[in-house]
């Protein structure tokens, strides 16, 4: 009797998943992306883009055009990735999808934000990753560049649902939005920029970027490559010992490097005004404030020339001058 109902749950299981199989490959998003349930169900970054498709998916009745993952050329070489784009009678939108959980900090000028996840007993990790801001603006220029400056085009970065943006600088009046998932859809409602795209319209802008959608593996390959060069250029920038850096452009098998530094120096220093402040390298990564160049007065660095955080004792962040 036993053996028998475990069959019969494992038949039940069986059943249930190739329905959902089925109706996996009737949606758009297998269409254009062909990915394989299993491959998006593993892969982070794939189902946060598949999620936001669920949660926009009606915008096809109204009309709505979606493409996923399109490689347009930079102006100095190279590609950029569009994550998700929908192309509606309101205008295009311009999704850079970030599939994270934790507390999510960041400033519209910083080059880097951060998520801080918990670790056990009050202790935490941070992960940095780039400026989901200045991403998805290099992306939408290189999208002027194929469909002409004129078309009305927004820019938003949409994060799970399962993290807290805790503390964004963010002047959302503009064309930028930064939203979770589950108020997405509002924000695609609620846009009026006047004149609404034909059906015509829609179909031409389709057609000429669908295209990009099909890059080759050797433009995928060369675009990682690009991803994690400037990563490492960007590891001058040293971060505490318990940061690491994360992309959610970089494929699951592009696993993420800590980044090491020496230890806090001790906080009795003196501060020197940097002659570099206007520099974007002299930005606090963490909270977003001024770095401010420091020599230690005591303790195993003592003599050292530091950049710490103007925000001091409430952000103690530091790297090496």
């Amino acid at each position: 009797m036993l053996v028998k109902l475990l069959i019969l749950i494992i038949a039940v299981i069986c059943i249930e998943e190739l329905v959902q199989q089925v109706l996996y490959q009737r949606t758009t998003y297998y269409k254009i992306t062909k990915n394989s349930r299993f491959k998006v169900m593993r892969d982070k970054g794939k189902h946060g883009e598949y999620l936001l498709w669920e949660k926009l998916r009606g915008a096809e009745k109204e009309g709505g055009r979606f493409l996923f993952n399109l490689y347009l050329p930079k102006e100095r070489g190279g590609t950029t990735e569009i994550d998700v784009l929908l192309i509606a009678p309101q205008g295009v939108f311009v999704f850079e999808s970030k599939n994270y959980s934790g507390w999510i900090f960041g400033s519209e000028k910083s080059r880097f934000w951060m998520q801080t996840l918990p670790a056990g007993r009050r202790k935490s990790h941070k992960e940095r990753f780039l400026n989901p801001i200045m991403q998805n603006e290099l992306h939408v220029r290189c999208l002027k560049k194929v469909i002409g400056s004129d078309m009305p085009i927004r820019s938003v970065i949409v994060f799970s649902d399962h993290c807290e943006l805790k503390k964004l600088d963010v002047n959302m009046a503009g064309a930028i939005q930064v939203v979770k998932r589950s108020y997405v859809l509002n924000i695609v409602s609620g846009m009026n920029w006047g004149v609404p795209l034909s059906e015509r319209r829609i179909e031409e802008l389709y057609e000429t970027l669908y295209p990009y959608s099909l890059a080759t593996d050797d433009v995928k390959a060369a675009h990682i490559a690009d991803i994690k060069a400037k990563m490492q250029e960007a590891d001058a920038d040293e971060l505490p010992s318990n940061v690491i850096r994360i992309d959610a452009h970089q494929p699951s098998s592009v696993k993420a490097e800590p980044i090491h530094t020496q230890a806090h120096p001790t906080e009795k220093t003196s501060a020197v005004p940097s002659p570099q402040i206007n520099d974007t390298s002299l930005v606090c990564p963490r909270c977003g404030g001024k770095l401010v160049l420091r020599t230690a007065k005591r303790g195993s660095n003592i003599g050292n020339s530091f950049y710490g955080c103007s925000n001091y004792p409430k952000c103690r962040y530091t790297r090496n001058a």
